[in-house]
Formats: C-alpha cells, sequence, structure tokens
C-alpha cells in the first residue's frame, strides 16, 4: 500500500549522500518534500538541476486534477465538526450514534489503504484516483439523503473507504511525484497537503453557514471535478513502464514535457528502474520483526501511536461540540480555526490551554476567560499539529526502514495509524461525558510524552550505521569504522583497509569502500556534458559476453575492468569510477616532474610508458611527456602474492630473455616499454597484472629482506610426509619392512569412529575426503562405509595457494558447497577462506601453479586475468585458468582435476581419460547414452570393452559430490 512511494524513491537516490565536485542526481532536497522528491530520484534524464524543464499545460492540468483529491480528503476530515449539532438535532441521534458515525470513518480508510497498493498497481494511479472517487460520491450522497444512522454510517464508511485509498499519498501524492520534472517536483508536491488543509478549513468555514445535508452535497463537487478531469489527464509513464506498455510510456511523457522535449533519457532510466524493481527480493511481514529492526518499529509506531492518542482526531472531528461545551459560539470558533493553520506553538500547550479552560469551568471562576481560552487552545493545538506531528512522522518513517521494508513497514504504521484515528474519534464523545478536564489533560500529557520520546530517540540513536545499497538490495550494508581484512571492494576491486561498508547477513560479502558505497547513482561529468551519466555495475552482464565487453571498456582509460563505471546509455559512453574523479594534477614515482592532464578533453595520444592508446594523457609540459592516469599510478617497487621477492619497475630491454618475457600472472607476452621483473628469478609481470587486487601484495617493503627464502609459499615441501597433529592423531602404528613407521589407525576430523588402515580395494568407491576414486592405501570404517585416502589425511589444517590472496583451512563438509575455482558443488574435504567465506576443493589446491598434463606437450602455468579465459578441453570460461605461455592452450580447474582413471556402476573395468578420437571412423558415439560425440571433446574408455563414453555420463551432473557421505 501506500510504501510504494517511499520504496520507489529509494531506488534512485543514495541514502548516504556528501558533497561532490559535480552536480549530482537526488541531492538537495528539502525534509519537507523528501518523501516525494525521491520518488523519482535521479531518473529524470536530461532534466537538470538548473531549472530548464518548464511546466507544461498538460502537466499543470493533470497536477490540479490530482489535487482534487488531497481536497476530498480535507473535506472528508472536516465535515463531522460543522454538522455534528445539525444531525443530532434533525435525526435524533445519541451521542454513541454520533461518535460511531465520526469514527467509522476510519474504519472504512483502514479497509480502503490495506488494498490501495494492489489497486494503484493493477488499474493505475490514474484508475485508483478514479475508483475512490466513485466511493466518495456514493458516500456523500447516502449522508445528504439520508433518513436514519444507518444510512449516515454507510455513506460514512465509503467516503472512509475512498479516503482510504488516497491514504499515504499511494495516488495522488506518487502521481505528482512521477510527472513533474525534477526542479519542479519540491513544489508541486507540496501542494497536496495545503489542499488537504483547504479542504479542511473550506469545510470549517461553509458548515458555519449552510445546512449538513448542504454540505454534503458540497462536498461532491470536488469528487465531480476529478472524475471528469481523468478524462483529460496522461496515466503515470512510470506505471505504464512497469506493465510493459513501452509504447503508451513514451507517449504520456512527451505528452507531459511537451512535443519538442527530449524524453529518451527519462525512458531510459524509467526502463532502467523497472528492470532493478523487478529483481528486487520480496520482503514478508515477518522479517519486518526481527531485531535489527526493533529501533525502527518502535520509533515508527511510537510516533503514529503518539500522533492520533494526542487527540487530533477528536478536535478535529468535533472541534464545534467543544466550543459549545466551554460557552463559545460554535460557528465563530469553526471560522476561527480557518484563520490559524500554522502556528509555532506546540500541542502540549494547546491541549493544557483546552484543559485549564474546563478547569475553570468546574471552578466557576474566571467565567469571561474560559471560553478564550478553549478558543486559543484548539487554534493552537490545530496550527502546531499541522507544522509538527501531522506530516513529520510520515517523513521520519520513510528514513528509518531499508527499502525492502518499505512497504511492509508503511502498511503497518498506517494501519496503527487509522486504528489510533478511529479510537479516539470514536472514544471523543464518550472522554467528553466522563470529564472534559481530565480528557484535555489526558492528550497534554500524551503530547509532553510525545517530547519526552523524541528526546530520548534523539539521545540515543542506533549505533548501528546502515546503508540500503542499490547493488545488494536483500540486507542493508554495515558500517565499519576500521576494516583490516583487505578483501577487494565490490565497487572498484581495491584492497579494503579502513572505512568500509559491508553486509553482516551474508558474512561480511558485498563489501565496498565508504566511498565506493557512498557514490551517486547519477552525475553530470565534464567529459561528457550532453547528457547525464548512471551508476552501474559492469557484472549485471556477466552472462552476455558482448555486453560485457560493450560496457567494461572506458571511454577516458581504453582499459576493460569489471569496477563499477557510469554510463551514458543513449551515447555508450562509459567511463570507471576511478576515471570520473582524477585529479588536475599528479606526483608520480615514474616521472620526476608534475604532471597535468587536460580539461576533461577526450584527444587520442600514444602513452610513453607502456606505448598504447588513450583519450585522457596526463603531460609534463617540460618533457613532452604524456601517460595514462593508470600508468602515472605504478609504483616503482611492489610486491606480488605469487612472488616472494619484491618486483621492480624496469625497461623491458634491460630484462635478458631471448624473445618477449613471458608475464608469469597471466602467462601472455609482455609487450609494453616497462615491466615488473624480479632479476633473482627472472620473474616478469605486466604493470597492471601486478597490480591488481588480487595479485598486489600490500605490504611494507622496507621490512621485506631480500634475503628472504626462496621457498615457494605455495606449497608446503613436507606435504603428504606427516600428520598435522590438529587435524589427524594417529591411534596406532607397525613398523613395515624398511623400517618406516606406518599408522594402521587414526581418528581424523573428517569422522566420528578412528579409521584402519586398508588394501582392499572394491570397485567404484570412493574416498570420502577428495570424492576421487579410491586409491590403494587408504583408511576406513567398515561399519560406516567411509573411506580416507592416505595422501588425504596427512593434508595440512593451513595451507596457503596462489590463487587466494589468505591462509586457507581445512574442513570436512557433509553437505554440498560451491567451488569458486572449478564452478562445480563438491563436498567433503574443502580449503576455507574464513576472512572471505570462499570455498575450494582440496583438488583444486592441491594443484601447484605449474602443471604438466598429458592433454598438451607443453607445461602449462596458473593465469589469472580480470576477464574470462575459454578452455580449450570444454569452451567454459573462467578468470582463472592453467595457460601455455608458448601456444594458447588454456586448461580451466574442472578439467584440469578429472581422474585420470574412474569407475562406472557395475561395469568390471575402469575407464581412462582420453583426450582424441579413438579411431579415425569420423563416427563417434557414447555407448551409454547412445548420443553423438564431439570428437575434440574428451571422453572416457573402457579398453577391455572398445566402451567409449561422454565423460558426464560416466562421472554424472555432480562428480564431486558423493552421495550418502
Amino acid at each position: 500500500m501506500g510504501g510504494e512511494s517511499i520504496e520507489e524513491g529509494e531506488l534512485s537516490t543514495p541514502l548516504v549522500t556528501k558533497e561532490e565536485h559535480h552536480q549530482l542526481y537526488g541531492s538537495g532536497t528539502s525534509s519537507g518534500d523528501h518523501a516525494c522528491a525521491n520518488t523519482t530520484g535521479c531518473d529524470d534524464g536530461g532534466e537538470s538541476q538548473s531549472g530548464s524543464s518548464s511546466a507544461t499545460g498538460v502537466f499543470v492540468l493533470s497536477t490540479l486534477v490530482a489535487v482534487s483529491g488531497s481536497y476530498v480528503f480535507g473535506t472528508t476530515v472536516g465535515y463531522s465538526s460543522p454538522a455534528q449539532s445539525g444531525i443530532m438535532d434533525d435525526l435524533g441521534l445519541t451521542v454513541a450514534e454520533y461518535s460511531l458515525f465520526g469514527s467509522i470513518l476510519t474504519i472504512g480508510a483502514m479497509i480502503g489503504a490495506i488494498v490501495s497498493g494492489q489497486i494503484a498497481g493493477y488499474i493505475g494511479r490514474r484508475g485508483t484516483m478514479g475508483f475512490s472517487e466513485i466511493f466518495c460520491l456514493a458516500g456523500w450522497l447516502a449522508i445528504a439523503f439520508s433518513k436514519g444512522a444507518w444510512w449516515l454510517d454507510l455513506g460514512r464508511l465509503l467516503v472512509g473507504c475512498g479516503m482510504g485509498l488516497l491514504s499515504y499519498v499511494v495516488s495522488t501524492y506518487i502521481y505528482i511525484a512521477e510527472i513533474t520534472p525534477k526542479n519542479l517536483r519540491g513544489g508541486f508536491t507540496t501542494v497536496h497537503q495545503l489542499m488537504i488543509c483547504y479542504g479542511v478549513s473550506l469545510t470549517y468555514l461553509i458548515g458555519a453557514f449552510v445546512n449538513w445535508r448542504t454540505l454534503a452535497l458540497i462536498g461532491t463537487i470536488p469528487c465531480l471535478v476529478q472524475l471528469l478531469g481523468l478524462f483529460f489527464i496522461p496515466e503515470s509513464p512510470r506505471w505504464l513502464a512497469k506493465i510493459g506498455r513501452k509504447k503508451e510510456c513514451e507517449a504520456a511523457l512527451q505528452h507531459l514535457r511537451g512535443q519538442n522535449a527530449d524524453i529518451t533519457p527519462k525512458a531510459t532510466k524509467i526502463r532502467e528502474y523497472t528492470e532493478t524493481l523487478q529483481r528486487l527480493s520480496e520482503a514478508r511481514i515477518l522479517n519486518l520483526f526481527q531485531w535489527k529492526y526493533v529501533h525502527s518499529l518502535i520509533v515508527g509506531v511510537g510516533l503514529m501511536v503518539l500522533q492520533q492518542f494526542g487527540g487530533v482526531n477528536g478536535i478535529a472531528f468535533y472541534a464545534s461540540a467543544i466550543f459549545v461545551t466551554a460557552r463559545f459560539l460554535g460557528s465563530i470558533g469553526t471560522i476561527a480555526m480557518v484563520i490559524v493553520q500554522v502556528s509555532t506553538v506546540g500541542t502540549y500547550i494547546g491541549c493544557l490551554l483546552l484543559g485549564l479552560s474546563f478547569f475553570l469551568q468546574d471552578l466557576q471562576t474566571w467565567t469571561k476567560t474560559m471560553p478564550i481560552l478553549a478558543l486559543v487552545g484548539v487554534l493552537v493545538y490545530t496550527g502546531s499539529f499541522s507544522l509538527g506531528m501531522g506530516g513529520i512522522p510520515w517523513v521520519i518513517m520513510s528514513e528509518i526502514f531499508p527499502i525492502n521494508m518499505k512497504g511492509l513497514s508503511g502498511s503497518l504504521v498506517t494501519l496503527v495509524s487509522w486504528l489510533g484515528s478511529w479510537i479516539v474519534s470514536f472514544a471523543f464523545n464518550f472522554l467528553m461525558g466522563w470529564s472534559s478536564l481530565g480528557t484535555f489533560f489526558t492528550f497534554s500529557s500524551i503530547c509532553g510524552s510525545t517530547i519526552l520520546f523524541v528526546a530520548k530517540k534523539k539521545r540515543n540513536p542506533p549505533t548501528t550505521m546502515e546503508l540500503q545499497h542499490w547493488w545488494h538490495w536483500k540486507h542493508p550494508l554495515v558500517f565499519n569504522e576500521d576494516e583490516g581484512s583487505g578483501r577487494p571492494c565490490n565497487g572498484c576491486f581495491e584492497p579494503v583497509f579502513g572505512p568500509s561498508y559491508s553486509c553482516k547477513e551474508c558474512k561480511g560479502q558485498y563489501i565496498h569502500h565508504k566511498s565506493c558505497a557512498e557514490l551517486p547513482l547519477g552525475l553530470h561529468h565534464p567529459s561528457h556534458p550532453n547528457h547525464p551519466l548512471i551508476l552501474f555495475g559492469i557484472n549485471t552482464y556477466r552472462h552476455n559476453e558482448e555486453e560485457f565487453d560493450k560496457f567494461s571498456k572506458c571511454d577516458v582509460c581504453g582499459e576493460k575492468s569489471s569496477e563499477y563505471s557510469y554510463c551514458c546509455y543513449r551515447c555508450n559512453f562509459n567511463i570507471h569510477i576511478r576515471c570520473s574523479s582524477l585529479s588536475l594534477t599528479i606526483q608520480t614515482e615514474v616521472h620526476d616532474h608534475q604532471l597535468t592532464r587536460s580539461i576533461w578533453k577526450l584527444m587520442k595520444f600514444t602513452c610513453d610508458f607502456c606505448v598504447k592508446g588513450g583519450n585522457l594523457p596526463y603531460c609534463c609540459v617540460q618533457c613532452d611527456f604524456g601517460i595514462h592516469s593508470r600508468c602515472a599510478a605504478c609504483p616503482r617497487i611492489l610486491k606480488v602474492y605469487r612472488h616472494n621477492h619484491p618486483l621492480h619497475l624496469t625497461p623491458s630491454f634491460q630484462v635478458h630473455q631471448s624473445d618477449s618475457p613471458i608475464c608469469l600472472l597471466c602467462v601472455r607476452k609482455v609487450d609494453t616499454l616497462y615491466l615488473y621483473y624480479c632479476s633473482r628469478c627472472n620473474f616478469a609481470a605486466h604493470l597492471y597484472c601486478a597490480m591488481l587486487s588480487w595479485n598486489w601484495e600490500h605490504i611494507n617493503l622496507q621490512e621485506l629482506k631480500e634475503e628472504q627464502s626462496t621457498e615457494s609459499k605455495s606449497e608446503d615441501l613436507e606435504l603428504h610426509q606427516f600428520f598435522d597433529l590438529e587435524i589427524c592423531k594417529v591411534k596406532k602404528t607397525t613398523v613395515g619392512e624398511d623400517g618406516t613407521e606406518i599408522a594402521t589407525k587414526i581418528k581424523h576430523l573428517s569422522h566420528e569412529h578412528d579409521l584402519k588402515l586398508t588394501e582392499e580395494i572394491s570397485n567404484n568407491t570412493k574416498c570420502n575426503g577428495c570424492v576421487q576414486s579410491i586409491l590403494s592405501p587408504f583408511y576406513s570404517c567398515t561399519p560406516c562405509s567411509f573411506f580416507l585416502h592416505k595422501s588425504c589425511s596427512k593434508l595440512p589444517k593451513i595451507k596457503r595457494h596462489p590463487i587466494h590472496t589468505h591462509p586457507l583451512t581445512l574442513n570436512y563438509q557433509k553437505d554440498s558447497f560451491f567451488c569458486v575455482t572449478c564452478a562445480q558443488w563438491c563436498n567433503g574435504l574443502k580449503y576455507n577462506c574464513q576472512i572471505c567465506e570462499y570455498n575450494y576443493n582440496v583438488q583444486c589446491i592441491l594443484l601447484s601453479d605449474t602443471l604438466t598434463h598429458a592433454c598438451h606437450e607443453h607445461r602449462l602455468y596458473l593465469s589469472s586475468t580480470s576477464i574470462r579465459q575459454k578452455c580449450s578441453s570444454c569452451s567454459s570460461e573462467m578468470y582463472k585458468v592453467f595457460r601455455c605461455a608458448t601456444c594458447d592452450f588454456v586448461l580451466d580447474f574442472k578439467c584440469a582435476t578429472l581422474p585420470l582413471t574412474t569407475w562406472y556402476n557395475q561395469h568390471e573395468h575402469p575407464f581412462t581419460l582420453c583426450y582424441t578420437p579413438e579411431d579415425d571412423s569420423g563416427e563417434y558415439y557414447c555407448d551409454i547414452c547412445e548420443e553423438e560425440r564431439d570428437p575434440k571433446q574428451w571422453f572416457y574408455y573402457c579398453a577391455e570393452c572398445s566402451f567409449p563414453a561422454h565423460r558426464d555420463c560416466v562421472l554424472g551432473e555432480n562428480p564431486n559430490v558423493k552421495q550418502h557421505i
């Protein structure tokens, strides 16, 4: 229901704002119009903040028709006060009957409010306004021609249903915000609240001069005005886009903006918003009552309870009766309420003055002063409520809940608000009959407690700072003042140290630098001044190679990257977030003089450092030297995880190799003038490869000793030689023929029972650790059918590997887990990073950074790049693969870990992995599925039976998952 207004708004604006040098979308909205101005956020495309968009005739007409519904809202609230005496006298109603009549309005409003969001989604904003006015018309006519209390109540209930459909600004407020240009939105959306006040005030005023039936008939006039006007205004373009009516959306936009207006940027942004909205996970009502939302619930519900139980609807519905009871002429008092709709005095003082007037009446003193106090109290209360408690709680509610909970939280607090309204409006006359003095002193004490409640929450804000981020809608990101893990940022892919945001619900994933998390969703950038740029994540296109290549390349630096970028979809212009905030002048380690870039004027040039082309150079005016911004950021010395020694920035011609040096990080030739090089080990690396976040080890190089051991950090030389006592305990040993001690019984972390050394092998038995066919020798627990290779039992607890920057810890998991390297589901033993929560199959970790495989004649090297590489065997694309430095042969981890021999069901012979066809017949079939085989694809073959088969047919869908483990 009402949550739709806030939920849509927050999709387009950052929740944490900061000053920027460029003109940003979504900044500069005041608190008074926050809930509406942010409804469409930065989606205005080419509509700049400078006020270039003007109000067309169609737009003004649409706004006037919409706010007619706001006026109807006001007349409905104000009706019961001037009509009270006339209705009770003409129809002979008791106090209880009239209290029911006054309060049943809120029952109808609750019904309408509950279904308002669904109706607005099904029939549109315009249709919802018309639907609500039909209810209001029927209700007003039932009241005007009623002959008894039953028709009165039915009419009031129908009017309440119509008012509920308009409640929480689902149709009117959202409609105005969605059709209004950005520079005009704040002023036009405030008309909604203004028209409600006009409706209340004019109903009070007219009711002082006409009878209650005529007043009800007058109430039908704005309903008819809006109903007729709806035929001449367009539907909301956002709703049309949401239901897939693209052409009608563009036509409505053109109609609202004028025939000569350019609507392409706006239409594009609406399309993107709609696609984003469809990806949002649907929140459930029980999710709202989690502990992390307790503070928000207390504030939101508490303010609504205090708002209603402060007596607002009692005073608004029965103001005339209050004046009569206070011995003040009811009609004059009602007219005076029209004059004062703005006041800075609190509701507490207003109720206190009212209570004091009735206290003086009971004492029979100051009889002339007492009515004046009552009038002043009502006026002060009404004016101050309109300024403060009338609207601010709704604004606060829009700020304190995350996006995915705003719809549910809006429904809850709206329901609480209408329920409180019904209780107060129904009980008010009974309370006045009980004690006028007690009634208003009770209201005054509640208003006073509101002051204490607000002060308490202001002094004790929630200790956790959260941010609802556009890339991860499911949970809020939690602020961390001092992050020290060095995990790569999801925005820029640089290591994160210091202030950051991450998702605690996802165990610290979706981590961002504070600056990356707070990036504006849109900006006007001088590198592309004609159109606004929209922030997006390139991983949106990770499954579309063509789109990925298109949107990952920056038009400023010319490089491809997976970092966040700003894009103009109209011009296909992209700029990486790092390129969008380049300094005008820099001092770099690669050049002696200060470098200066052009004032965002793109020009083609060749970098004097890497000999690659570019569009925005940093230049030295003294040396006629031009360089990429990324090349300028190269340090003279750095350290990579894959090598033990520091790498020095070195000219390519100084590297003593017979051919072009090979980068041992990506395993491609180095074709730049400079590279990073270790002369001791002849280790070379591309400039950009060495600076990738998963390769660059950020350490204090001054503390790094040059005589550091040359033993590889990625491979333990004593692996498989001894048991790690934290993983495996030896229970029983024996001495072998060669005199070596052999462990015959062990207790391993993977199983609850002792395991015994075994030599006997049965067909199709798999190790519970590596999930490969069992080989002798191995340990087993016969009652449990648990088997463990002897080599698996000796795996170390802590291990480093070049595919990951942090130490990995050995664990055992019966349930399936996903290996991030081979992209397969596995179970059994695994290596896990406790910082990044990444899981690795032990088979992947047992491969070193160099590989000799029977499938290829040359040695293969581990290659880790920022772009996907296609496997020569299975054609899958991965970032981390094994690559040949001589040719373009590529092997991914999935193929590299395929078992060389395996068993299939009850087949009596083992199958061997083959890389070339078994003969030259030209026709190849799988003897299991009887489908044709691709001769270029690997397959399994039983030479004893001449039985070829697809590898997937032999291994199954998840070969690394052992069932009933």
